[in-house]
C-alpha cells in the first residue's frame, strides 16, 4: 500500500463520516494580528467578516426583519398591554393556540404599521413555526407601546400608595388630636370641678 492509497482510503472515510454527520462551521476571527490578549483591531476584524460573507448575510438578513423573538418570549413581553390572556405552554396545548394568540395579540397592536402596497396589506411582522419577524421599526414601537403601558402602570401604582400614605396620615393625626382634645376636656372638666 502507497502513502496515496493510504490517503486517499483516509480521506474517504472522513468524507463518508462528514456526509453522515450534519455539520456547522465556525470561522475562527483573530482580533488582532499581534496575537496579543486584550487587543482589538477593529478593522482587521471586519475585513475578516467581510471576506468569510458574514458581512453579507447579516445585511441580507437584517435588511427584510432585522428582528425576530420566539413566540413564548413575545407573549411573555407583550400580552399584558393588550388584554390577551396567555396560558403558557402545557404537554396539551398545541403549537397552532400559541400561532394563534401571537397573531391575536400582533394584529391590533402593529396595525398602524402596516404598509397598502397595490390593494394588498403587508403586515409589520411575519410568524414562523417557533418565531415571529418583525420588519424594521415595529419591535421598536412594540417596546415603546409596552414602556408607555408601563410608565402607566407605575403612575396607578404611584397614586394609590400616596393616596394610603396621606390616608393613614391622615387618621394618625385625627387620632391623635382626638386624644389631645380628650385630655384637654378632662383637664378643664376636673378643674371646674
Amino acid at each position: 500500500e502507497t502513502v496515496c492509497t493510504k490517503f486517499r482510503s483516509q480521506l474517504t472515510k472522513l468524507m463518508e463520516n462528514l456526509g453522515e454527520t450534519r455539520s456547522r462551521y465556525i470561522r475562527c476571527i483573530k482580533p488582532n494580528t499581534l496575537k496579543k490578549p486584550l487587543l482589538m483591531q477593529h478593522l482587521s476584524t471586519i475585513e475578516q467578516l467581510r471576506c468569510a460573507g458574514v458581512v453579507a448575510a447579516v445585511t441580507i438578513s437584517r435588511s427584510a426583519f432585522p428582528n425576530r423573538l420566539e413566540h413564548e418570549i413575545l407573549l411573555d413581553r407583550f400580552k399584558s398591554l393588550f388584554n390577551i390572556h396567555h396560558h403558557s405552554l402545557s404537554a396539551d396545548a398545541s403549537s397552532k393556540d400559541t400561532l394563534k394568540e401571537v397573531e391575536e395579540l400582533l394584529t391590533p397592536a402593529l396595525q398602524p404599521l402596516e404598509v397598502r402596497k397595490d390593494g394588498e396589506v403587508a403586515k409589520a411582522f411575519v410568524i414562523g413555526k417557533t418565531r415571529t419577524y418583525f420588519r424594521a421599526g415595529a419591535l421598536e414601537y412594540l417596546e415603546a407601546e409596552r414602556l408607555k403601558g408601563l410608565s402607566n402602570w407605575a403612575t396607578q401604582i404611584q397614586r394609590i400608595i400616596r393616596g394610603f400614605v396621606v390616608h393613614t396620615k391622615y387618621h394618625r393625626f385625627r387620632k391623635g388630636t382626638i386624644r389631645i382634645q380628650s385630655i384637654v376636656r378632662r383637664n378643664i372638666a376636673v378643674e371646674r370641678f
